[in-house]
């Protein structure tokens, strides 16, 4: 996909909680110059307070602005659930995806 800087975009990608409890969390977008998601990357957009139930996937939409100050290259956009470590959770690890790599121009 190609990208413009400045550009309206609605992501698309499945969230599931694997857990045993319903949560109530953050979802922090993310643009990476690699295929691993950190809070190290640029955050794009936050959603707050996204309520989960467990063992029921949820296909979610959410639109995004790509910066206009960013460099042209290829990037990688991704989604970190609960970016601040709020939640108690026995696996951290996996918690953070890219949803699609792109260029942005």
């Amino acid at each position: 996909y190609t990208m413009d800087k400045g550009g309206y975009y609605v992501l698309r990608f499945q969230l599931e909680n694997m857990g045993g409890d319903s949560q109530t969390t953050d979802l922090s977008f993310r643009l990476s110059t690699n295929s691993v998601i950190s809070t190290y990357d640029r955050e794009i957009r936050r959603v707050d307070n996204r309520s989960v139930t467990p063992d029921r996937p949820y296909y979610a939409f959410y639109s995004v602005v790509i910066p206009e100050d960013i460099s042209t290259r290829d990037y990688w956009i991704g989604v970190i659930v609960d970016p601040d470590g709020d939640l108690w959770e026995s696996r951290e690890d996996n918690n953070a995806t890219y949803i699609s790599r792109v260029r942005i121009e």
